[in-house]
């Protein structure tokens, strides 16, 4: 065969779930494994076309290729995988769904996953910090590698360092985990597999790799010298690029055991509201006992472990095993002790929260079969945002601008105006960092104009609940745009925008409620179908930031879950002020908000003289 045969895209590790062979003569055959299970899984699936390409395209390959699964790691450093996302809809996919509205409850969900986990734990969270929270869940994991299961954690270091610098995720605690070695790790058919558990630790994109820096900069510079066809693949991951994908999934590729969380919540005291928070969040998550489908041919599609794939083998990555600091015996024991303390705060007798005991609202969650009851059969659709982590230029241009090297038909933000604008009568909107653009606007007033019965409720944070008032800029400049709209329309009495927070909030009296903060990400139509994420929809999710989400519709008529999102949402409403009315203007004029009001009014002209508002 005089062309050779080149390995371009590959979307998974375990999955093989996208394969693409094309014939490149100036490639070296290096590039591809040249195990014996490769050249027969070419064989098995490989068509050769008149103009002499080789190409295969189905959706997924036998996970029995073990020899060829092990290249598959050292081949995602030769190649930009991330632009391996499918150029079609994604299909949906039928599966069990729960609800997670208590936020402790999410907390110890999480831990009975990891209990019950047979081969493997794939985990990526944005913000990783190291409260009582992060720690009871890195026990968890500990003890998971040591009785033989696999673990992978892919984490943000720039979101767990911003988001709280006195507590943020300390290499050494998670160098302690990857240098753990666990039992022998056995197979789906119950025999050992000779290789032994472990614990890979991941940070995404780091700003402070300087050997990479280097290492990416002599090869875009060698490239520049070389034909297109001879170019090597190259980091073109900005310093903003980060990974905003929530997950925790079990067993992701054995489909009669696969179990997923995801939401909003961060691996954080503050989102399970444990007693060592500093903030509490409200939030939600979601779980699905499915995932992973097996096909007539007897292979494995997992649209979860495919996207996490992509992001974990992204050459932009640095394993932390790698890390300059290197972890002893003693420093290891001793963080291991540290994790076995929090735990033991967590879910032993020494912590109480408003809600009782966690110990034993986790045997009441184990006996109620938690994991098993309540989930209800579901029509799903996996959104998500990986193009932008194959932009060209993202650093202060609107997105009108952008530069995408493939366009995303599973985007979180399309499918969320698609189907608002599909709508026969209301729309509700939570998001932490609400944001519309000005077509969008358009879209809005012409949507409520054409019908006057029709409603859109929206809710983000305030002066009195956010976390950043830089970042409360996107929210004020998408209400005043929108509000000026609706009024000159004709439909503002159809329009509901609220903050969050109420005067009876502690910063106005010591004897108040600790409103906290709005993390919550959902967005429903018609009370009927709803779309989970961790999108904003501001400028960074939708250009910035890679991100996931689902698209839910519970096929029971009298949904019990979809109860519990309707009961989410007035939950939010009933802890928001409506704009302008008569306790929103009380608010505004308490000395505390005045304050931060004339600090905002400062940071927001610089934001617009600026054009700021596409990096917020």
């Amino acid at each position: 065969m005089k062309k050779l045969i080149y390995l371009l895209l590959i979307s998974s590790t375990l999955s093989c779930a996208r394969l693409e062979l094309v014939a490149e003569p100036s490639r070296s055959i290096s590039a591809v494994p040249k195990e014996k299970p490769c050249l027969e899984i070419m064989n098995d699936f490989m068509s050769v076309t008149k103009s002499g390409y080789a190409a295969i395209n189905y959706r997924s390959i036998s996970y029995k290729r073990n020899t060829f699964l092990e290249n598959l790691k050292d081949y995602y450093k030769k190649v930009d995988s991330t632009l391996d996302y499918l150029n079609a809809k994604e299909l949906p996919i039928h599966d069990m769904v729960k609800i997670v509205n208590d936020p402790q409850e999410g907390l110890l969900a999480k831990v009975m996953m990891i209990r019950q986990a047979k081969y493997s734990i794939d985990m990526t969270y944005f913000l990783f910090d190291t409260s009582n929270a992060s720690k009871t869940i890195l026990h968890e994991l500990r003890l998971a590698a040591k009785r033989g299961v696999k673990i992978r954690i892919l984490y943000d270091p720039v979101g767990s360092q911003l988001a709280e610098l006195k507590r943020a995720a300390s290499p050494t605690d998670l160098i302690s985990l990857a240098a753990l070695s666990g039992k022998e790790i056995i197979d789906q058919a119950g025999m050992p597999t000779g290789k032994y558990a472990n614990i890979e630790i991941v940070k995404f994109n780091p700003i402070w790799d300087i050997k990479g820096f280097f290492k990416n900069w002599m090869v875009k510079v060698r490239n520049v010298f070389l034909s297109k066809d001879s170019q090597v693949s190259a980091d073109n991951l900005s310093w903003n690029n980060r990974i905003h994908d929530k997950i925790l999934m079990i067993d992701a590729e054995s489909p009669k055991d696969t179990i997923l969380i995801s939401g909003g919540r961060n691996l954080s005291s503050d989102s399970f509201h444990l007693s060592d928070m500093k903030t509490p969040t409200t939030d939600v998550e979601y779980i699905i006992r499915g995932g992973s489908k097996a096909t007539q041919t007897g292979n494995i599609e997992n649209p979860f472990l495919d996207q996490y794939n992509r992001i974990f083998y992204a050459i932009a990555n640095h394993n932390l095993t790698n890390y300059v600091k290197k972890i002893n015996r003693e420093i290891a024991r001793e963080q291991f002790k540290d994790l076995r303390n929090a735990h033991g705060e967590v879910l032993g007798s020494k912590i109480k929260s408003s809600e009782g005991e966690l110990t034993k609202k986790l045997e009441t969650m184990v006996n109620n079969n938690y994991l098993d009851s309540d989930f209800e059969n579901s029509t799903i659709e996996f959104l998500h945002e990986i193009q932008n982590l194959s932009q060209v230029s993202n650093y202060f241009k609107p997105s009108l601008f952008f530069k995408k090297l493939k366009s995303n038909p599973n985007t979180i933000t399309e499918k969320v105006f698609k189907e608002f604008f599909k709508a026969k009568s209301k729309i509700d909107i939570i998001s932490p960092y609400f944001w519309i653009s000005d077509e969008e606007i358009s879209q809005l007033i012409k949507w409520l104009a054409d019908d006057p019965s029709r409603s859109a409720n929206i809710v983000s944070n305030s002066f009195v609940s956010t976390d950043n008032l830089i970042s409360q800029t996107v929210v004020e400049h998408a209400y005043s745009r929108l509000e000026k709209a609706a009024i000159a329309a004709g439909v503002d009495k159809q329009l509901h925008l609220k903050n969050f927070g109420k005067k009876d909030d502690s910063m106005f009296t010591p004897e108040g409620i600790n409103y906290g903060f709005l993390h919550a990400k959902v967005y429903m139509i018609d009370e009927e179908k709803i779309i989970l994420s961790t999108s904003n929809l501001d400028p960074i999710s939708r250009d910035i930031n890679s991100e996931m989400g689902v698209a839910i519709r519970f096929e029971e008529k009298k949904s019990k879950n979809l109860n519990e999102i309707k009961k989410f949402v007035n939950e939010v409403n009933s802890r928001s002020t409506l704009r302008h009315s008569p306790e929103d203007k009380e608010m505004w004029e308490h000395p505390m908000v005045k304050a931060r009001v004339q600090r905002f009014n400062i940071i927001y002209n610089i934001v617009l003289k600026l054009n700021l508002i596409p990096i917020l």
